[in-house]
């Protein structure tokens, strides 16, 4: 007859740390901001630069009619916002 011996797993031991702090320690939001801040900054001047030429005649003919400078200058508008947001409060789907 043979014995079946149970067999016992490795368990993690739950940590001391809680998720904000692990998410601080591998983001710092200092970082973050610094990024964030850099976003904005590139979609203002991409955003005032587009419509500068929009305003100037010599460059009217050109494609700066379509606005590439506004739809391209929103997403980093918009990602810097959400760069901010997420260095105030981490999560883990930010």
């Amino acid at each position: 007859m043979i014995e079946q011996g149970t067999t016992t797993m490795p368990m993690r031991m739950p940590s001391e740390r809680t998720d904000k702090e692990y998410l601080r320690e591998k983001f710092p939001p200092s970082a973050m901001k610094i990024l964030a801040n850099l976003q904005l900054v590139i979609g203002v001047i991409v955003v005032v630069t587009q419509g500068y030429l929009t305003d100037t005649r010599y460059y009217s003919y050109l494609m700066v009619n379509v606005g590439t400078g506004f739809w391209t200058g929103l997403p980093f508008l918009a990602t810097g916002l959400v760069g901010l947001f997420g260095a105030r409060h981490p999560s883990k789907c930010m």
